[in-house]
């Protein structure tokens, strides 16, 4: 008689969880990357705007360039809080998918520790088994002999 326990396939379940889970995490961290250096490459545009912006207006100001200025430093601006947006959800949904793997997790080291228990129940048993049918031997060898 082979062990067998009777919640593998809950147990199979969550480790499949578990890895599907690591894997969306690892998309989202990911993506997550590549929204964080689109917003680096917004910051580095908006310095160098900056600094090209104080270049030409050191000495006189030119008041269309300056709207034109302004008006591309509020775009900017825009584009940037946008972009942060977008990386604080990313951030949040990454969170999330971390919570719902630890509870997965947790829930496979649970079946676990079960599987365990089941298991040294089973080797109980059959070494009981086995040492019952040991000592009936030995009784039933005793009793022909007689």
């Amino acid at each position: 008689m082979a062990f067998k326990y009777r919640y593998q396939k809950l147990l199979d379940l969550k480790i499949s969880e578990e890895s599907s889970k690591k894997l969306e995490i690892a998309q989202v961290s990911s993506k997550l990357a590549e929204e964080m250096n689109k917003l680096k490459e917004i910051l580095d545009k908006k310095q160098n705007f900056l600094q090209e912006y104080r270049q030409k207006v050191s000495g006189t100001i030119d008041l269309p360039y300056t709207i034109d200025c302004s008006y591309f430093m509020r775009m900017i601006r825009d584009i940037q809080r946008r972009q942060q947006q977008i990386i604080y959800s990313l951030e949040t949904e990454l969170e999330g998918l971390r919570r719902e793997l630890l509870d997965i997790i947790k829930e496979k080291k649970k079946h676990e520790k079960l599987r365990e228990k089941d298991y040294q129940h089973y080797l109980y048993e059959s070494s009981r088994i086995a040492e019952k049918l040991v000592d009936d031997l030995v009784s039933y060898k005793n009793a022909v002999k007689m």
